[in-house]
């Protein structure tokens, strides 16, 4: 008798396992439908799976993104424990998903956003609630990704992405994933390897390219965001980070040079170091006597020498952590007189990006005289041809020299 029932109860146990497995099978069926269905967003069931296999492969204490937003969902991690997770907000129709990476080496939060759209960018609200509970102690510092989302459907697809290639040990700041803007949906390489890791159930890196795709940030350079046109077509109007940033995206994809983000000031750890035998142009945000400042710096890799474009008292402070990571063996920094130079207090934008434009095409803005008006009328806005010829370039989808 006792035998019968032992049966009966592993018999019981078999089914319930296959009903598990099935339901389990079932899951899984939906969340690849899911993911290869084109230009639709990722729901949370889809985070979910990937937070649970990471959790149960690599350790990682994700949270269920269901758990936002509430506070006691997200205890506080001990201050020496990486962690990584990705937060859900409803700011957009469709959703919108973020990653949180904590780097004890730093006692950093870093936040990846794929729709970051402005330097001045704030986590605020419930999101820096939870993550001032989890890691009190910590700074936290918004990070521009290198490849970023353009519509309104894809940010699920890029927190698996960025967070996947930050647990494998790389920087999404840095990492050019491969896009496909000759697609109807240009995320569609991210949903293939997602699939891959789904079935795999093996972290790996994502497809990626040496170089930004001019196809695939074209659309921000063609359509310009109402507050670049501003910008650009204002007297006297101060360029902004992001507009810097949209010309530093033009330069990494139509040329040879890597143009870093000015953002780089406020994570130089991230910065990626160069190769020194190779000459390099950069924009660098300064301090001048207390006020944001942007200038131009090359580097000369015969001599191993830092030039900055720009006069001997600016403030280096900031951007010497940037030239410092970015090229650790320079024997020196020199400042050099400029042909033609800032004379207002609002310009440093235009120029620096005049001066960057020069150095690449192979010229020395200290002797290559920049034609600064067009019109009689022009005179009250030193930069106005400046702002017209990068509107140009922008709309044009590439580097074009400046009048003379």
């Amino acid at each position: 008798m006792a035998l019968f029932y032992t049966k009966i109860f592993s018999s019981c146990l078999f089914l319930k396992l296959c009903i598990l497995i099935s339901y389990v099978n079932i899951i899984n069926c939906n969340v690849l439908v899911e993911i290869a269905k084109r230009n639709t967003p990722c729901s949370n069931e889809t985070i979910n799976y990937f937070i649970e296999f990471v959790r149960e492969k690599y350790g990682f204490d994700m949270i269920d993104v269901r758990c936002y937003p509430h506070l006691e969902n997200y205890p506080q991690i001990p201050g020496d424990q990486y962690d990584i997770q990705i937060l859900y907000s409803d700011e957009f129709s469709s959703g919108h998903y973020t990653v949180v990476f904590y780097d004890p080496n730093y006692q950093t939060v870093y936040i990846y956003d794929s729709r970051i759209t402005v330097m001045e960018y704030e986590v605020t609200g419930q999101r820096l609630s939870i993550i001032e509970k989890r890691y009190p102690m910590a700074k936290i510092v918004p990070v521009i990704p290198k490849v970023e989302q353009y519509d309104e459907i894809s940010s699920g697809l890029f927190a698996i992405a960025y967070a996947t290639t930050l647990i494998l040990g790389e920087s999404p700041a840095n990492y050019i994933y491969e896009m496909n803007p000759r697609h109807s949906d240009k995320a569609i390489n991210l949903r293939k390897h997602i699939i891959k890791m789904f079935r795999t159930k093996e972290l790996s890196e994502f497809p990626r390219c040496s170089r930004l795709d001019i196809d695939y940030i074209s659309g921000p350079l063609t359509d310009l965001n109402h507050n670049v046109l501003e910008e650009l077509t204002t007297p006297n109007y101060c360029l902004s980070g992001f507009t810097v940033n949209l010309f530093s995206n033009l330069v990494e994809a139509t040329t040879d040079f890597n143009l870093l983000p000015v953002n780089f000031i406020h994570y130089p750890e991230l910065c990626p170091i160069h190769d020194e035998t190779k000459n390099d142009v950069q924009i660098l945000f300064q301090l001048h006597d207390g006020v944001g400042h942007v200038h131009t710096i090359f580097y000369n890799a015969a001599n191993k020498t830092v030039i900055v474009y720009d006069y001997e008292t600016v403030d280096m402070s900031v951007g010497m952590h940037v030239i410092n990571r970015r090229y650790p063996n320079h024997e020196h920094i020199t400042f050099v007189d400029r042909k033609t130079k800032q004379v207002d207090e609002t310009s440093c934008g235009p120029f620096a990006i005049a001066y960057a434009t020069t150095l690449i095409m192979g010229h020395d803005p200290e002797i290559y005289d920049l034609k600064t008006y067009s019109k009689p009328n022009e005179l009250f806005d030193h930069s106005a041809t400046f702002r017209k010829h990068i509107l140009k370039m922008f709309r044009a989808n590439k580097l074009l020299p400046f009048p003379q």
